[in-house]
């Protein structure tokens, strides 16, 4: 349903402090529907954060908020005395419909 959004992009960011921020947007896995969410989805985001480790100071993210606690449980458990901060965050609006209506995604982040 999804499969034409693909994210894999970087982007800089100069915060009112003059901090530069670098960050990259990747897609764990499939864009579904939160009702549609399982295990596999879990293990998805656990093992690109798990590849990216080194790569990273801190993960942020973008969830759905109705199964939001679920996924935020099993990350707990995947990364239990993890070293640096994972970051679930969710909103009312769905990625895909802001996609589509051309929102733009750093506005989010």
């Amino acid at each position: 349903m999804f499969s034409d959004i693909r994210f894999s992009d970087s982007f800089n960011s100069v915060t009112k402090l003059g901090c530069r921020i670098s960050y990259d947007i990747k897609e764990a896995g499939t864009i579904r529907e939160s009702k549609d969410t399982s295990i596999e989805d879990w293990l998805d985001v656990g093992t690109e954060i798990a590849n990216s480790y080194d790569d990273y100071d801190g993960f942020v993210v973008l969830h759905v908020t109705d199964t939001m606690a679920f996924t935020a449980s099993a990350l707990s458990f995947m990364f239990e005395n993890l070293g640096k901060p994972v970051v679930l965050t969710g909103a009312q609006v769905k990625l895909w419909k802001c996609i589509r209506n051309s929102c733009n995604l750093r506005h989010f982040l």
